[in-house]
């Protein structure tokens, strides 16, 4: 099953939209032009317009991102699809400051998403689980740490992990997020 990822034409098409109305509020110099030296400063103007856009539309798709943390309960997080809630992860890390970049949903060496931000790189499986995770996970965590380069690995649940699963993690640079520390994190996006 494919991961659902944000529109990634809203930007576009809004690039295009102001785009068109520079052309609009250009367009009756550009008819009237006697030499193409004079095609610049529109041109120039358009340009400056797009990226203004590009700009405040990225910051408006970030802040709906963020806002859409706002809502989500624990109860919510226990109903959410294995891909849902890998989604949820990266926005909950994107309200901290994290670049995020979504795997494969198959072939991805047990990790789901990446984390970076500053010279950290954070290879992250995630779990929504009801009943404890294992080490299995991981041991996935750990190998997709190795095989993406990251710096460290992370399993996020919203269960809890095993004696060996904690150990195991323990030993080989493994940060592990249970149920409430993802609450805490959630109660952290709703205070920004």
């Amino acid at each position: 099953m494919p991961r659902r990822r944000r529109n990634k034409n809203e930007p576009l098409i809004t690039l295009v939209l102001v785009m068109c109305v520079g052309l609009v509020l250009t367009g009756g110099s550009i008819i009237r032009l006697k030499s193409l030296d004079e095609l610049i400063y529109p041109l120039l103007f358009a340009i400056i317009l797009c990226a203004i856009a590009m700009l405040l539309t990225w910051e408006y798709l970030r802040a709906q991102r963020v806002k859409s943390l706002h809502a989500v309960t624990m109860n919510q997080v226990h109903r959410m699809s294995g891909v849902e809630f890998e989604q949820f992860i990266g926005r909950l890390l994107e309200a901290q400051g994290y670049h995020i970049r979504y795997t494969a949903t198959s072939g991805d060496f047990g990790i789901d998403l990446i984390a970076s931000r500053g010279n950290d790189k954070i290879a992250i499986q995630a779990k929504r689980y009801k009943n404890a995770v294992g080490q299995e996970a991981v041991r996935e965590a750990i190998a997709g740490m190795t095989h993406y380069k990251c710096t460290s690995a992370m399993v996020v649940t919203n269960s809890s992990y095993t004696n060996f699963a904690k150990q195991l993690a323990k030993s080989n640079n493994c940060t592990l997020i249970d149920g409430e520390l993802l609450g805490k994190w959630i109660l952290d996006a709703r205070k920004n």
